[in-house]
């Protein structure tokens, strides 16, 4: 199962999601799946989701499988999170702490200084770590 191949739009245009009962994949910038979830009803879902800030504030996008069978969805769902096994599922909004990746990363760029990483891709990797670790933690 190829999720990118799937219908997606950005959570900011949640309002043009379909009104199809389905199982959804909220995608990170890079197409890693962060969360699934399912709805009788996808649009109306997505209106008041309790993970919207959370995840628009990544500039995240929603994939979604239309599903005929609405009694098909948990089944579905579970197996797909036993598969993806994605970030955020199982956690609560507020126990979700990216702390810890600031100071991962300050860690590297200190390797990084004292020459014991030497590595133009790594280096770059360090600040596109640290500017999400920054834009997760202003919110």
């Amino acid at each position: 199962m190829n999720i990118i191949n799937f219908d997606s739009l950005f959570l900011t245009q949640k309002g043009n999601l379909p009104t199809c009962p389905a199982v959804y994949f909220v995608l990170s910038q890079r197409k890693k799946v962060l969360y699934i979830g399912r709805a009788d009803n996808l649009r109306s879902r997505w209106q008041n989701h309790h993970r919207f800030t959370q995840v628009n504030r990544l500039g995240a996008r929603i994939a979604w499988m239309e599903v005929a069978n609405e009694s098909e969805l948990p089944e579905i769902e579970r197996n797909l999170i036993s598969t993806f096994k994605p970030l955020l599922n199982g956690t609560s909004v507020e126990s979700i702490s990216y702390a810890w990746v600031e100071d991962f990363v300050r860690e590297l760029f200190t390797l990084h200084r004292e020459g014991y990483i030497n590595n133009t891709i790594a280096h770059d990797a360090c600040l596109e770590l640290m500017s999400l670790a920054r834009k997760l933690r202003s919110s």
